[in-house]
């Protein structure tokens, strides 16, 4: 009878070992072992009508997007713009510019985010979010109220690298605003 060696003791005793040891060392130093990859929804976004631009990013365990720039952050008569529709009587005095817009949005699968809110300062009014990134520099915004055949959705635009906001110009956090 002729015995065969084992694949496995005859590598403990070769090269499985010292192969294992590297491969176990090399997982534990990459970043990837240590840390949750970034959502490529991360970012600065344009929006639907290019007048204004939010940054999403990371909050807990979800996604949130603060509205960082505003074409024009201010009335035909020179006053800031006001949160002015809220619903809340007490949130009518904040500065639309700077709001957190977008909150608790939760990854449901790859390039797909949804179950979070998203708050409409022209209305007062927060909407049901879903998030779908379609293409690196294009995100669908789907906003409804309950369902989501009753939706708006709107496609915005990675904020291109020359966008003045980018190149030094002014943000929301540049302004300051006094109510009147």
């Amino acid at each position: 009878m002729t015995r065969t060696k084992s694949y496995f003791s005859a590598s403990v005793n070769g090269m499985l070992l010292p192969v294992l040891t590297l491969a176990v060392g090399f997982a534990l130093s990459t970043p990837q072992a240590s840390a949750q990859p970034q959502s490529r929804i991360v970012g600065l976004w344009l929006d639907h009508t290019g007048r204004g631009a939010v940054d999403i990013q990371p909050c807990g365990n979800a996604l949130c997007g603060e509205l960082i720039w505003l074409a024009d952050p201010f009335t035909k008569s020179g006053k800031p713009l006001w949160d002015a529709y809220n619903e809340n009587p007490a949130k009518r005095k904040r500065p639309i510019c700077g709001l957190q817009i977008i909150s608790n949005v939760q990854k449901i699968a790859k390039n797909l985010y949804d179950n979070g809110k998203i708050y409409g300062p022209e209305k007062g009014k927060s909407f049901d979010v879903e998030l779908r990134l379609i293409a690196a520099d294009r995100l669908q915004v789907t906003g409804y109220a309950g369902l989501k055949i009753f939706s708006e959705v709107y496609l915005w635009k990675r904020l291109p690298e020359t966008h003045p906001i980018r190149t030094g110009g002014k943000s929301c956090h540049d302004a300051v605003y006094e109510p009147s």
